[in-house]
């Protein structure tokens, strides 16, 4: 497919504006992820994101990787052991990490290790930093970054340490734009939006989507509190979005602004019309998904109206705590 490529600041990678996030990797076995990861670096799709807590799926994609002609990169992070709730930040278990995910990897350097959202007390320290310039320095990750959002994101930003910052960013989540990407792009870092899609409002179950665009259409129809319910509810057990995006998007009343239009689509090129995002990282292990993301951005940014008229939307509604950790 084609689109234009991205400088990923002043990193010399030059960025497709999707890439693949594989936070799901692990449900699915070897072969359906060759098939994907296949098909999306033929697709013109040239990066992964990864992490050491998505459970093999590190494996699974240096496995991949090996198997294919087409050349990309590998983003991972580091930080958490098996899960997001075994935090790993000493030198010792974050030099560890770097050393397993090269191996999983099957590389010898990764194109960018990211702090995978470390607080900002761990941060003042400055053991997990030293830790990836020492990495840097001896070639075994070529860019350090940080993956985060708030007060955190912007120290982290603030210290001049990073080479990129990855940040949500999407419909429902805009805090950043302020908060975080002016400091960004006077600091030259390469931008990385996560949870464009706002972590799965838009699932990859036919069934499930049929219904999804059914109730969008009906929202003018219910109370905020129906609203409310209702999302959940169907959300539930599919990947589902947080309790605090649907209640955003209730609030929000995009349908009012979108009418009819695709609304994946319009929160993905969104998110990639933001000025300074280099690109947008989405997981999934849906084909489908993929070629119609892919899709998608072919259409390129949006018309600079719809773009303004979002984020006057949200500006007139969005509340003090809606915030990405919120």
């Amino acid at each position: 497919m084609k689109f234009e490529k991205r400088m990923l600041g002043k990193c010399n990678l030059l960025l497709s504006p999707l890439g693949l996030g594989s936070g799901f990797f692990f449900r699915h076995s070897q072969a359906e992820l060759d098939a994907l990861i296949h098909l999306a670096l033929e697709n013109g799709i040239n990066y992964i994101e990864t992490a050491e807590c998505y459970g093999d799926a590190e494996e699974k994609i240096g496995k991949s990787l090996k198997s294919s002609s087409v050349e990309s990169y590998v983003f991972s992070k580091c930080g958490h052991k098996d899960d997001h709730e075994q935090p790993a930040w000493t030198r010792k278990e974050l030099t560890e990490s770097i050393e397993r995910s090269l191996k999983r990897l099957q590389v010898e350097c990764i194109d960018l290790m990211q702090l995978h959202s470390c607080n900002k007390g761990i941060l003042k320290k400055g053991d997990c930093i030293e830790v990836l310039q020492k990495a840097k320095k001896e070639g075994k990750i070529r860019y350090m970054g940080y993956s985060g959002d708030g007060a955190e994101a912007l120290y982290a930003i603030k210290t001049g340490a990073f080479d990129t910052i990855m940040t949500s960013l999407g419909l429902a989540d805009q805090e950043s734009i302020d908060l975080l990407l002016p400091e960004s792009r006077e600091n030259k870092l390469g931008i990385l939006a996560k949870r464009p899609l706002s972590n799965a409002m838009w699932s990859s179950n036919t069934d499930v989507l049929s219904a999804k665009r059914s109730l969008w259409q009906r929202l003018k129809q219910y109370n905020l509190e129906r609203v409310k319910h209702r999302l959940r509810r169907l959300l539930a057990g599919n990947q589902p979005m947080p309790p605090f995006y649907s209640e955003r998007f209730a609030e929000l009343e995009y349908f009012k602004l979108l009418q009819e239009m695709d609304l994946a689509e319009i929160a993905l090129r969104f998110t990639l019309s933001i000025p300074g995002v280099h690109s947008a990282v989405v997981g999934t292990t849906s084909k489908e998904n993929l070629l119609k993301n892919l899709r998608s951005i072919e259409k390129g940014e949006l018309e600079p109206e719809l773009y303004r008229k979002i984020r006057e939307r949200w500006q007139l509604v969005a509340k003090k705590h809606w915030t990405a950790r919120r």
